[in-house]
């Protein structure tokens, strides 16, 4: 038996009112953004932020290494992690680190050391499917993690020389390197009080060394055009 587009129109409409509709109604965009103001407590794997808010009902955070995030989608819920990568990704690049309601300042950790991240506040409206966020102009800023502290390598020792290397630090463009006769670095050896290095290795002659000192000190720090480490933990070297 054919059933006719009349009929079939009151089955649906019987059925609509019987069982209800799925509502598919959006929440109202925000209009004011959130602001990225400050950048706090740098660490070699950690970053923390000061935001004004805007006035949606809650905004989330989104980070990203080395380039800007994307913008979340519409009618989407997305779990966060304050943990860099453990978080729910956005479709077009990005973390999602927070989700907060009143918070004004946010800490993300997990990160890489020497590493730019970019990050972004986004206003929301709505939960349940009706998230409706306000992705238009929103500014990124970015922010270089701290540069981790070289770790020194037993030395090469020859006759006439002695080479001391590290390995080498994401991020640094250079490094500084000391070496001295105390423990304090108060007594330099000629040369090595503050020497500058493109390189993760230096060689220091003999010839340079005072023969009455039988021990040396030495340490380095890494650096670029932003920042630098600490000092690497000092190394005790017999002459």
């Amino acid at each position: 038996m054919k059933i006719s587009f009349i009929t079939m129109f009151f089955i649906m409409l019987f059925s609509s009112i019987l069982f209800g509709q799925v509502d598919t109604t959006i929440a109202k965009e925000p209009t004011a953004r959130a602001e990225i103001i400050s950048f706090f407590i740098p660490g070699e794997h950690s970053i923390g932020m000061n935001i004004n808010k805007g006035n949606g009902e809650y905004r989330i955070v989104v980070a990203m290494k080395e380039k800007e995030p994307g913008a979340p989608l519409d009618k989407t819920f997305y779990a966060p992690a304050a943990i860099y990568g453990i978080g729910e990704a956005l479709p077009d690049g990005g973390y999602v680190t927070h989700r907060s309601i009143n918070d004004y300042s946010f800490q993300i950790d997990g990160l890489e050391s020497g590493t730019r991240y970019f990050f972004k506040v986004f206003e929301v409206n709505g939960i349940g499917g009706k998230e409706n966020y306000l992705t238009n102009e929103v500014e990124a800023k970015s922010f270089v993690t701290a540069l981790d502290t070289p770790k020194l390598k037993e030395p090469t020792k020859t006759n006439s020389s002695m080479l001391f290397s590290w390995e080498a630090v994401k991020g640094a463009t250079g490094y500084f390197f000391q070496a001295s006769y105390d423990s304090g670095f108060k007594t330099f050896v000629d040369g090595y009080a503050d020497a500058r290095l493109s390189n993760n290795s230096i060689e220091i002659p003999k010839s340079l060394l005072k023969t009455d000192k039988r021990t040396i000190y030495i340490r380095a720090k890494a650096k670029n055009m932003q920042q630098e480490s600490k000092f690497s933990e000092s190394l005790s070297v017999n002459l």
